[in-house]
């Protein structure tokens, strides 16, 4: 994502120029999010404005377009020098990003067969929002209430249509990782949590010295240096998978497989470097180990029980060991001595530790139902075993997840109610909503976000409690 200032509206505005005149749909919205932090004064948390725009259409009857622009706003500032207040590129920065945009070619080759090539939202998944089968597209995890959030991908899916079922292929040829939330000092903690720094040198002498060292120094409060090693851009790194859908009973069901990487990652190398007055200089880089993720769901209405809708959604994730290392550098006068001890040195370094993580698959679930009852109150919902970022045995959870809403006057005024519960940590998250539709095209919406439970608790690290005003008005 980069600034291009007023360059960036001439550019939507010369891809509107040319939906105009091949006589291409054009849509778009202006979005206003505006976030108060009470327990901090009242403090603006969070200000964005949003131009999305979305040009689509035919320019053959078997070949179509989809392209999405989007220009995004962030007024707050952080500390400025004098030289960004005298560039109107940098004191009023605009941001282009580009959603997804391919070109569909339609019935290739044979009859129902259909190739996207460019970049794509690929939604794998029944359930709502909380798809574990959904893999190929990284996760947007830059706003925490911004839930399920992807980014497109760039590659190709060729999709075969036949009877009531459809045989789907998709190839991304370059990885891209997940965009993370920013890092507080409760993710700092939970980061440095993940990495193994039991000493295993191959000495046991060197072993209680580092243990005795490591015991003196808090390591969870060390400020740490976090870089990433992505997979390199080979054809042996790209990602591939497959899917079968088909209806079943009045119900869809689908099979998937994917071979692909966690985008979340999980420490792969730790250097540690100590400075002249002994105090450690700590860089964690992360990789990304492969994934085997084998897939199911269904969806459909029991119409025995006056048409409950029900989803079920579930993948194994099966990953391909990594080698994690800590290395430590030290002077070569106390190398030496560890040599001498009997412990491993490589490349200069002491091995303090090396071991294979990621090694241990798990599971993933989702299963919910919505209704609407005859008082116009709709139910919404769902159990979800495992989110995003959970992608270790151990880190995963068990959640609960509730909406209810009712509409008024006409459909103008819709309340709404929504809850999350862990049952592993306690954590609970409310947010009651009031959402108002004054004219076609026109939403306006506010909501609380009000985090309980334990302090350690995902949920309530998440964020604070936080007041949101949103605006919506589309064309």
């Amino acid at each position: 994502m980069r600034a291009f200032g007023i360059g960036a509206a001439g550019v939507v505005c010369a891809m509107l120029l040319c939906a105009n005149a091949l006589a291409l749909d054009f849509r778009g919205s202006i979005d206003t999010d505006v976030r108060f932090a009470p327990e901090d004064e009242w403090t603006i948390d969070f200000l964005e404005l949003e131009l999305s725009t979305e040009i689509s259409g035919e320019l053959h009857d078997r070949f179509a377009i989809l392209v999405e622009p989007r220009l995004i706003s962030h007024p707050i500032k952080d500390e400025m020098t004098l030289s960004d207040l005298q560039s109107r590129s940098t004191a009023d920065v605009i941001e282009l990003e580009l959603g997804e945009a391919y070109g569909e070619l339609r019935s290739l080759l044979l009859k129902g067969l259909d190739l996207k090539i460019g970049r794509q939202r690929i939604a794998w998944g029944t359930a709502d929002k909380f798809n574990p089968t959904d893999n190929l597209n990284p996760d947007d995890m830059s706003d925490a209430l911004d839930f399920g959030e992807k980014m497109p991908s760039l590659g190709i899916s060729a999709t075969y249509y036949f009877d009531s079922s459809r045989l789907e292929l998709v190839w991304l040829p370059v990885f891209s990782p997940a965009v993370l939330p920013p890092l507080t000092e409760e993710m700092q903690q939970e980061f440095t949590e993940q990495m193994d720094m039991e000493p295993n040198t191959g000495s046991a002498v060197i072993d209680d010295l580092l243990n005795s060292m490591i015991a003196a120094e808090d390591i969870s409060a060390l400020s740490i240096n976090q870089k990433s090693k992505l997979p390199d851009a080979k054809l042996e790194n790209s990602t591939a998978a497959v899917k079968f859908a088909t209806m079943l009973a009045d119900f869809d069901l689908s099979l998937s497989y994917v071979y692909g990487f966690d985008d979340i990652g999980t420490p792969k190398l730790v250097e540690v470097r100590m400075s002249e007055d002994w105090e450690p200089n700590i860089t964690a880089y992360m990789g990304y180990p492969r994934l085997h993720i084998i897939g199911a769901d269904t969806a459909g209405a029991l119409s025995w029980l006056g048409d409950v809708g029900v989803w079920a959604e579930a993948a194994y994730f099966i990953p391909e060991p990594m080698e994690f290392k800590a290395l430590a550098y030290v002077p070569d006068e106390i190398l030496e001595i560890a040599r001498i001890a009997g412990a491993k040195v490589e490349e200069g370094a002491l091995v303090v530790s090396e071991d294979e993580v990621a090694d241990e698959p798990y599971f993933k679930a989702t299963v919910g139902c919505d209704y609407t009852f005859k008082n116009d109150i709709y139910i919404n919902i769902q159990y979800a075993r495992g989110m995003p970022y959970e992608n270790t045995p151990d880190m995963i959870g068990d959640y609960l997840i509730a909406r209810a809403e009712r509409s008024f006057m006409h459909e103008t005024i819709k309340l709404a109610f929504n809850t999350i519960w862990s049952s592993g940590d306690g954590g609970w998250g409310l947010i009651p909503a009031l959402e108002y539709y004054p004219f076609d095209g026109a939403e306006l919406d506010i909501s609380y976000f009000y985090p309980l439970g334990s302090e350690d608790s995902k949920i309530k690290r998440m964020s604070d409690p936080l007041l949101v005003f949103k605006a919506k008005l589309s064309f």
